[in-house]
């Protein structure tokens, strides 16, 4: 989940209109007619994070809250279960990088294009390989 984060937010630092930053979610208007490419890693870094099915958002979520019921937490699991409203914000920019009239012109940096292709990429690699990524965390956090 961390991942998917970082994900994003290197997504959105390495977008700009005019050299200036972006703001506000609305200045991705019609970003996927200029960049679909882009465009699509984006959607699937939202998705994870609004923890759709298959992205590794998902099983984060679901691993914790499956954790949390079970140990009697339910209170703290209906809590992060809220975080289900935030999934809203992450499907309003969806729609606006896809179903916007508008198009922005919008420039990227794109001395990251590696890092731009491989984040989505594990995002999705870790629901093929999920019990091999646990297991592997697992192992390793035993040594500490």
């Amino acid at each position: 989940y961390t991942f998917s984060v970082g994900a994003f937010f290197f997504f959105w630092s390495n977008l700009s209109i005019n050299d200036q930053m972006l703001e506000k979610v609305d200045q991705v208007y019609g970003l996927s007619v200029k960049y679909p490419v882009l465009s699509l890693l984006m959607a699937i870094t939202l998705l994870s994070l609004a923890s759709i099915p298959p992205f590794a958002g998902f099983w984060c979520k679901l691993y914790i809250l499956k954790n949390l019921i079970l140990n009697g937490w339910v209170y703290v699991a209906a809590l992060l279960a809220f975080s289900i409203i935030a999934s809203l914000q992450y499907f309003h920019m969806i729609r606006t990088l896809y179903f916007s009239d508008k198009h922005a012109e919008i420039d990227i940096i794109s001395d990251w294009k590696t890092t731009w292709i491989f984040a989505p990429i594990a995002l999705v690699f870790f629901f093929f390989f999920q019990d091999q990524v646990l297991s592997l965390l697992s192992e390793s956090l035993k040594g500490l």
